[in-house]
C-alpha cells in the first residue's frame, strides 16, 4: 500500500513545473516529485516496489517483481488495438545495466500504472495530476529518446502511457479523449489523432476552464487542413470575421 502525501512544497514544485517552460530534465524533476510524495509512506511489504520507485537508485533492481509490473502491463494493454504500437513482450526483463533513460522509461511506466500494482490512499487526487505531467514528460522527452534504441523500453512506456489514458475514460471522457489525441499523433495517426482532439471539445462543457484552450487546440487544427467552414461551428471563435471568408 502506499500513503500518498502532498505537502504544500510538493504542490508548489508542481506547479513551478507545469507552468515552466518544458526542457529535457522534465523527466527527472517529475520523478523526483512523485517520489517525494509516496517515499516514506510505502507498507512494510512494499520493499521491492521502493526500490523500483526511487529515482536515485540505479543499482538494486527487484527483477522479479518488475516482471509481474510489466506482466500486469502486457495483459491490460491487450485491449488496445492502436495503428503503428508495437507489441509487448509479457517476458521482457531489463538488464541490470540500463541507460539512465531506459531506467526514467521503466520508472514512469511503474508510475503510470502504479494504481494497478498497489493500493493508493491519502491525496490521490493531486497523484493523478503528477501522473498527467509524468504522462506529458513520457510523451514529449523519454519516448522519443527510447523509440531507435531500446524498443523493449518503448514500447511498455507507450503502453502504459496508453493505460493511463484509458483511466480517464468513464469518469472524464473529455481528458480520456485530449491524452488519446496526443498518443494518436506521436504515433503518427493524424486522422485519429483529429478525431479524438475534437471528441475532446465535444465532451468539455462550456463551463470548464479548459474549455477555451480545447476549442482554440481544435479550431487551429481545422484552419491548418483547411476546413474553414467547420472551424466557424467551434463556439466561441468568430472565424469569418477574424479570416475574413466570404459567406456562401
Amino acid at each position: 500500500m502506499v500513503a500518498v502525501q502532498a505537502s504544500a512544497e510538493a504542490v508548489e514544485r508542481y506547479r513551478q513545473l507545469l507552468t515552466a517552460e518544458w526542457t529535457k530534465t522534465l523527466p527527472g524533476d517529475v520523478l523526483s516529485l512523485l517520489w517525494a510524495t509516496v517515499r516514506g509512506h510505502l507498507s512494510d511489504d512494499g520493499e521491492p516496489l521502493r526500490l523500483l520507485l526511487n529515482p536515485n537508485d540505479q543499482e538494486a533492481f527487484p527483477a522479479d517483481y518488475f516482471r509481474s509490473v510489466v506482466a500486469r502491463i502486457a495483459a491490460a494493454s491487450q485491449v488496445f488495438r492502436l495503428a503503428n504500437l508495437p507489441g509487448l513482450s509479457t517476458d521482457y526483463t531489463p538488464l541490470r545495466k540500463l541507460s539512465s533513460v531506459a531506467w526514467q522509461g521503466n520508472r514512469l511506466a511503474t508510475y503510470l500504472t502504479l494504481p494497478a500494482h498497489t493500493p493508493l490512499t491519502g491525496d490521490t487526487a493531486f497523484f493523478a495530476d503528477l501522473q498527467a505531467l509524468a504522462f506529458q514528460a513520457a510523451l514529449h522527452f523519454v519516448l522519443p529518446t527510447l523509440r531507435e534504441k531500446k524498443p523493449a523500453e518503448h514500447a511498455l512506456l507507450l503502453h502504459a502511457a496508453l493505460l493511463f489514458a484509458l483511466s480517464y475514460s468513464v469518469y472524464e471522457p473529455s481528458h480520456y479523449a485530449y491524452l488519446m489525441s496526443q498518443i494518436h499523433g506521436y504515433l503518427g495517426d493524424e486522422e485519429q489523432r483529429f478525431r479524438s482532439l475534437d471528441a475532446s471539445f465535444r465532451f468539455t462543457a462550456p463551463q470548464d476552464h479548459s474549455y477555451l484552450t480545447r476549442a482554440q487546440e481544435l479550431w487551429s487544427d481545422l484552419l491548418d487542413r483547411g476546413r474553414y467552414h467547420e472551424a466557424e461551428t467551434v463556439p466561441a471563435f468568430p472565424v469569418r470575421e477574424m479570416l475574413a471568408i466570404p459567406a456562401r
